[in-house]
């Protein structure tokens, strides 16, 4: 019986598989939509009338989207770029 090295023992396991494209797609959009719901809810909650409220709804869930939605959209490029090759 051999004692385990130091990499076997700090190792995590089985690497997992990258998630698949549809995945990675339904947390992108359900996050947008989580977020595009949140911020008309507190916009109409606020006073704004209906239109103008989505309207001005989009554009700052759009805005909010950018840094909160980071993480997905780069995991969605890589698997992408894995996709397509890899360079």
């Amino acid at each position: 019986m051999t004692k385990p090295t130091k990499a076997e023992i700090a190792s995590p396991g089985p690497a997992k598989a990258p998630p698949g494209m549809l995945s990675l797609h339904v947390r992108y959009y359900g996050l947008r939509v989580l977020l595009f719901g949140v911020v008309t809810a507190v916009v109409l909650l606020l006073g704004a009338s209906t239109v103008p409220g989505i309207f001005l709804s989009f554009v700052i869930s759009g805005v909010l989207s950018l840094p909160l939605a980071l993480r997905q959209r780069r995991a969605t490029q890589q698997a992408a770029e894995l996709r397509r090759g890899g360079r």
